[in-house]
């Protein structure tokens, strides 16, 4: 038997109304109004409504995702295309240069984003019901797909405790990341973090609960120009690493981008 479950947004709401987008936008606005006296989310609200350029589509009073997807596409074109339109030399040094200044408001962002989401207070028992219903009645023949829609760790949390539950013994997850091999990087002295490495294409995923984020996560990271995760959300929390970038605090990790796996 082969079970596919594709679970949205509603899910995280229905677990703390925090998560509505409206909602979750309003309490990342005061956030981000809080950092530099109101100066950063200008900034963010000024970029976002030159590159939307008139859209209807731009809502960032409602939605994050508009208010700090400007910014990463900003750090991205001063980087990439313009870069190589001005070619070697002073110009693109500059471009480089704006490029990391952009980048670094964005992981300011973003760091006072997640600081709200991990903040959210959550009711567990509708992220159980329905990690329950997915799994119920696998056998050691049986394959589950599990694609999720969401940012926050609970649904991780739950396939994770069935994982771990001696009662489901047929229940095996793995995600996009490996175990096979690891970075163990250096926040700052005496501050380390372990890092996975996401799951390259030919090594095949060797259990039968499969968890696929076609958003990222929260845990998801990028080092060494490649995608990695930490073991779980807690070594980041441990290290207050959400807040650090909020405070415009550099560490040798940044913020994966959403991707589809």
């Amino acid at each position: 038997m082969r079970r596919v479950a594709l679970i949205g947004n509603g899910l995280s709401i229905a677990a703390c109304d925090g998560f509505r987008i409206p909602a979750l936008t309003a309490a990342m606005r005061a956030a981000l109004e809080a950092l530099d006296g109101g100066a950063l989310v200008g900034r963010l609200d000024e970029v976002g409504a030159i590159m939307a350029n008139g859209s209807t589509d731009f809502h960032p009073a409602d939605d994050f995702e508009d208010l700090l997807g400007p910014f990463d596409r900003v750090a991205a074109l001063l980087r990439g295309p313009l870069g190589q339109i001005v070619g070697p030399g002073p110009h693109q040094n500059v471009l480089q240069g704006a490029s990391l200044a952009v980048a670094t408001i964005y992981i300011r962002g973003v760091g006072a984003v997640l600081d709200v989401v991990d903040d959210q207070p959550v009711q567990n028992e509708p992220v159980q019901k329905v990690v329950d219903w997915i799994l119920d009645g696998i056998g050691p023949d049986d394959t589950v797909a599990v694609y999720a829609l969401n940012y926050d760790p609970l649904l991780d949390r739950w396939l994770l405790e069935a994982h771990n539950d001696p009662a489901r013994p047929h229940v095996h997850l793995d995600d996009e990341f490996t175990p096979f091999g690891h970075a163990v990087i250096q926040l700052t002295p005496g501050e380390d973090l372990e890092l996975f490495p996401l799951r390259a294409p030919h090594l095949e995923r060797p259990n039968n609960v499969h968890l696929y984020h076609l958003h990222g996560g929260m845990h998801w990271v990028e080092f060494a120009d490649a995608i990695w995760k930490a073991r779980t959300i807690d070594d980041l929390r441990a290290h207050n690493v959400f807040a650090r970038w909020a405070a415009g605090q550099h560490l040798p990790i940044a913020l994966s981008r959403p991707t589809s796996s």
